[in-house]
């Protein structure tokens, strides 16, 4: 079953329980961004966390401008020690994606 039909359906139940298809579609857009909320929560979480960052990250990356190797290794350390996964904002945002599309 695909998300397109499900989505139809879903639509189709608060129609039919609302009478008007108006009413359906904001019930399920704050039913979807209810269910979505966590996700963003998490994702605005990191990115904060890499805005505080930011100012040792371009330090390291000054200082180990030559060699990357080091420098990525260096920003690893950096996130590891701040317990921060530079991949946190991201993941959440590609979530969303089949429900919105």
């Amino acid at each position: 079953m695909s998300i397109t039909s499900v989505m139809q359906s879903i639509l189709q139940y608060f129609t039919n329980l609302t009478g008007n298809l108006g009413w359906a579609i904001i019930i399920v857009t704050v039913l979807i961004r209810a269910i979505l909320h966590p996700l963003q929560v998490s994702q605005v979480r990191v990115m904060e966390q890499m805005k505080a960052l930011s100012p040792k990250q371009k330090e390291i990356e000054q200082k180990y401008k030559g060699q990357p190797q080091e420098q990525q290794q260096r920003l690893a350390e950096l996130y590891r020690d701040n317990k921060v996964n530079p991949m946190g904002g991201c993941l959440p945002a590609l979530i969303p994606l089949p429900i919105l599309i």
